[in-house]
């Protein structure tokens, strides 16, 4: 997390120039040549620190207080190049689902096809939001792309819209795009 707190301010200083950085430099340097000789089951596109972060670390998991298991549903709400989703979608396993929500239209056709394989997946292109309509989006084709007061317009959800319209049994979002019809 204080990676990622300080990336969003600073622009992606490296881990271990932080304070209370967690690793040495030569740590850090073990896990990323340990991230570039991982070869399959990522995401085309993805970043060395992904990996690292998702895969490595698991930075999505407090263990022994909330990890994701067999059987969970999940929700990435932001995507990006589908690295959370393939981790989390190995997690839940044949019995668990992911719900992966993208609202950027060329990232979420990037992300598609990098989680195409996945039978525990469905993919949403939508902005998660405050409420359900439409919001607009930074154009930016990166990860924590967000959004703004301008930018291109997308469709958004609210979680509880989400979930109550997955309660009642409505078939899962078209790829593409959020039908709730």
């Amino acid at each position: 997390m204080q990676y990622r707190s300080c990336a969003s301010f600073f622009g992606f200083p490296l881990p271990f120039d932080l304070e209370n950085a967690p690793f040495t430099k030569e740590e850090w340097q073990q896990l990323t040549e340990r991230a570039e000789s991982m070869s399959s089951g990522f995401a085309e596109g993805d970043y060395i620190m992904d990996r690292i972060d998702t895969w490595l670390l698991e930075s999505y998991s407090l263990h022994g207080i909330c990890e994701v298991e067999k059987g969970d549903i999940v929700l990435d709400c932001g995507t990006y190049s589908g690295n959370t989703t393939l981790y989390f979608a190995n997690k839940t396993g044949s019995t668990g689902h992911v719900y992966g929500f993208e609202p950027h239209p060329e990232i979420f056709t990037r992300y598609s096809k990098n989680v195409a394989q996945l039978k525990n997946c469905t993919q949403i292109r939508a902005a998660i939001a405050a409420t359900s309509g439409t919001v607009c989006f930074s154009n930016e084709i990166t990860p924590g792309s967000h959004i703004v007061k301008n930018g291109i317009e997308v469709q958004s959800l609210s979680l509880n819209d989400f979930i109550c319209w997955n309660k009642v049994n409505i078939p899962p979002a078209k790829a593409g795009g959020f039908d709730n019809s």
